[in-house]
């Protein structure tokens, strides 16, 4: 997904192509990919195949938090593949890991450790993590430049749209500049980041006497 390796061009009708013809039966097959074999295929010309391949290679330097996304481990959502790889820094030192190692790292609950410790205990899993890190994959935690710790503490709420900014992109700011982003509003939000037509969220928001932002503010914190 676009969250995880974000792969351009690989939605799930090709992957669906992929596996029907027996190409690939699991996601380290897509880093063997050959360009003679893509353009075998229906609807794939050698530009398109090439640009496939591209799109794969490129996937390999994402960071190991997008992998760990990637991996699709229950409960193990963005926030926590993120905790996860800044407090260990790369796969191998996070495989080593028992459940107490992974629940004393903040806000790494017990069910989503107990099924991280779950996965890396799995020969299946192992050896897909080992066929990755032989093709070529990132397992390497590398911190953003322009981090910083300015949010630290700081719950936001994001909510409504904004003129030239995906929610999406403004948690990953929030989280980059050391806050944490929920998806509803309760009494342990310290802001609402509220852009137009914020509807219900704002109006809790209202009545819990939250901090509310907008865009420009939120900018002007981080400076």
């Amino acid at each position: 997904s676009r969250d995880a390796m974000d792969i351009e061009g690989l939605g799930p009708a090709v992957v669906e192509q992929l596996m029907e013809a027996g190409l690939i039966h699991s996601a380290a097959d897509l880093f063997d990919l050959s360009i003679e074999q893509l353009t075998c295929l229906e609807r794939f010309g050698e530009k398109s195949a090439q640009n496939l391949v591209d799109a794969i290679q490129k996937a390999k330097e994402q960071d190991l938090s997008k992998l760990l996304y990637a991996l699709g481990i229950r409960l193990n959502g963005q926030r926590s593949s993120k905790l996860l790889a800044k407090a260990f820094g790369d796969m191998d030192t996070l495989m080593a890991q028992s459940i107490e190692d992974l629940i004393a790292i903040h806000e790494i609950g017990e069910k989503t450790a107990a099924n991280v410790f779950d996965y890396f205990e799995n020969p299946h899993n192992i050896e897909l993590i080992e066929r990755l890190k032989a093709a070529g994959v990132n397992m390497i935690h590398k911190e953003e430049e322009g981090t910083s710790s300015v949010l630290s503490g700081k719950k936001f709420v994001v909510t409504g749209s904004f003129d030239d900014i995906s929610r999406s992109d403004l948690t990953a700011l929030i989280e980059k500049h050391g806050g944490s982003a929920a998806g509803s509003v309760s009494k342990k939000t310290g802001i609402v980041l509220a852009g137009e037509d914020a509807g219900s969220k704002l109006v809790k928001a209202q009545q819990l006497g939250i901090t509310i932002l907008s865009e420009d503010e939120f900018r002007s914190m981080l400076e």
